[in-house]
């Protein structure tokens, strides 16, 4: 095996590793993803985003998408499908990154990375061809 197919065949075992980490979010992940979205949006009344994660709980245009490892959530990334217009955007439906947040004990480690790769794929299976995000 040469070089670059040994480090193509690592590449594809640690994405498919991620992958297993990432799951989509139920409605008994409410508390813990509460948590990390208070400290994403902390300006936001708790009350307000518990009544969003009940929102995309019902919904077929939303997604919560969670990394975790070993069994606890600690990062997600909150997506959407906007019909309506999307600034830089040609096409619709565009998916839309609302949040993405990784702890701050696990930043640095491709987490984010990860969930954007698979927010990309949530999107593509609803038929976009583009994603945006608007981050301050």
């Amino acid at each position: 095996m040469n070089r670059i197919t040994e480090l193509f065949s690592i590449f594809i075992q640690e994405t498919q590793n991620t992958m297993q980490h990432i799951i989509t979010a139920e409605p008994e992940h409410h508390n813990v993803w509460l948590e990390m979205a208070t400290d994403l949006w902390p300006d936001y009344i708790t009350a307000d985003l518990e009544s969003v994660y009940q929102e995309i709980m019902r919904s077929e245009k939303f997604e919560i998408l969670l990394y975790q490892q070993n069994g606890s959530p600690i990062g997600f990334i909150y997506l959407g499908l906007r019909a309506d217009y999307v600034e830089g955007s040609d096409s619709s439906p565009t998916g839309y990154v609302e949040g993405i947040y990784v702890n701050p004990d696990f930043r640095k480690k491709g987490i984010a990375k990860a969930l954007y790769q698979a927010g990309e794929t949530w999107a593509k299976q609803r038929g976009c061809s583009q994603m945006a995000q608007t981050f301050i």
